[in-house]
């Protein structure tokens, strides 16, 4: 089954791709604490796949960061 990127998965990646650069750390960077590679990082960010909330906790943590800080703040409410 193939799986449609939506309006959210856009914007998940591109919020946690602006979180890790005013970090200024690399994809390479995050991988390296995660357990994904590089290159996975870049389909997270890029909304090619879709992020678990599990990863979103690693990704947090490798960013320093609370989950929360990693949810677009156009769907806090």
């Amino acid at each position: 089954m193939v799986r449609k990127v939506t309006d959210i998965d856009k914007m998940f990646g591109r919020h946690i791709d602006n979180v890790r650069r005013e970090h200024k750390l690399t994809r390479r960077q995050i991988s390296a604490k995660v357990t994904v590679s590089h290159q996975q990082i870049q389909k997270y960010e890029t909304a090619e796949n879709r992020i678990t909330v599990s990863m979103l906790y690693e990704i947090a943590q490798a960013l320093g960061v609370s989950i929360i800080d990693l949810i677009p703040h156009e769907l806090r409410k």
